[in-house]
């Protein structure tokens, strides 16, 4: 079965009501935009969190004080939770399954643990 979404289908799937764009799922849902605040502490980072999915990426490319392996591992990660977020995002509009965020955050450590193995 091919999943498409209705025309109409506007909404965040996270259930927060807001309209669903690229900044709103992948930074500033009530749902899924926690998942950075998990990641943040999970790295022991604490910075300003933004508003756009540029400027979030951004600031994963660029922190200071940090060797460009650890630079490059945190990216890694940042990019490993936006896959974990897509993936999350299609299995509640499709098969209308969730998670809690604890196992979100779980599946992104386990998943860039296997990709920074794989590296």
């Amino acid at each position: 079965m091919r999943h498409v979404l209705h025309p109409n289908a506007q909404l965040c799937p996270g259930g927060c009501g807001k309209i669903e764009d690229i900044d709103h799922l992948f930074v500033s849902c009530d749902v899924f935009g926690k998942i950075w605040l998990g990641i943040y502490n999970w790295l022991g980072l604490t910075t300003v969190h933004p508003k756009h999915v540029a400027d979030h990426l951004l600031q994963f490319e660029h922190l200071g004080g940090f060797s460009k392996y650890t630079r490059a591992t945190f990216q890694l990660i940042c990019l490993s939770s936006v896959w974990v977020i897509w993936r999350e995002r299609n299995a509640h509009v499709f098969s209308h399954k969730d998670e809690t965020l604890q196992h979100l955050l779980d599946k992104i450590k386990l998943q860039s643990y296997w990709w920074l193995k794989a590296n």
